[in-house]
């Protein structure tokens, strides 16, 4: 059974963009009903019942789990943090795929960067949005640019190349927009 590790932090686009995708590897046959999908979700803003009806069209297997890293308290975050990585890990050295949200922190990244030292396993980043990625070069110019993100990310167009650099993207899969695929 093939197996597909999803980390979604707190943009129902992310969930939008992720189902397109899926849809359109299930489409063409890259993926099928024999696939387990993990999604594991980082913040409360991204409801179960959004997850699953928003993939209600895929028939294999979907686990949903839990695991806030935002909390009142400083032993929650760490706790949820141990959490998050020890599920991470596991999932990640068990799939066939990880994708992850597009715009976290470095420490975020350093975990999973720490389960391709030790397997093969591909990981990429996708956007949190399902729109045309068309950003306007003169204010992307002047954004601040952040740290360099470990994994590629898949777009939509070469137009975005820019933007995503200035996010510390250095790898880019040009994907094309699969949302819009019949």
């Amino acid at each position: 059974m093939k197996k597909i590790f999803i980390v979604l932090d707190s943009h129902v686009g992310e969930l939008y963009n992720l189902s397109s995708l899926l849809f359109y590897w299930y489409r063409n046959d890259e993926i099928d009903k024999g696939t387990h999908l993990s999604v594991l979700v980082l913040r409360d803003r991204i409801e179960n019942q959004q997850i699953k009806l928003e993939l209600s069209w895929f028939e294999g297997d979907i686990s949903i789990i839990r695991c806030p890293l935002i909390g009142e308290k400083t032993y929650i975050k760490a706790l949820n943090f141990v959490k998050f990585s020890m599920y991470s890990i596991y999932h990640t050295s068990t799939s066939i795929l990880t994708i992850l949200p597009y715009d976290q922190k470095s420490v975020f990244y350093s975990i999973f960067q720490l389960c391709k030292l030790f397997i093969n396993v591909k990981v990429f980043c996708i956007p949190h949005t399902t729109g045309a990625e068309n950003y306007d070069n003169a204010i992307v110019s002047a954004m601040k640019e952040k740290s360099k993100k470990p994994f590629p990310i898949m777009i939509k167009d070469i137009s975005a190349e820019l933007y995503y650099k200035k996010l510390g993207f250095d790898r880019l899969v040009v994907g094309g927009d699969y949302s819009s695929f019949p």
